[in-house]
């Protein structure tokens, strides 16, 4: 079995595929053309509202990485 060996200075699409084709377009599609004040809007009003648009998609982006960091012990 042959195994490709990736750099530490390797893109991360490379670890991640799935971020530079179906998360990416979707997360991008969703936010085109929003203001910098809808994607940092937060609100006490309703649950939904308590995490920016900006937080969520930075809780999303690093969810993979978060996930093998754990599972690897660092």
């Amino acid at each position: 079995m042959t195994s490709k060996r990736i750099s530490d200075d390797s893109p991360a699409v490379l670890l991640f595929p799935q971020f530079k084709s179906e998360l990416y377009r979707t997360a991008a599609s969703e936010v085109a053309g929003l203001s910098e004040d809808q994607l940092d809007f937060e609100s006490d009003n309703w649950g939904w509202s308590e995490w920016s648009i900006r937080r969520h998609l930075s809780h999303m982006a690093s969810g993979n990485f978060r996930w093998f960091w754990q599972r690897w012990g660092l």
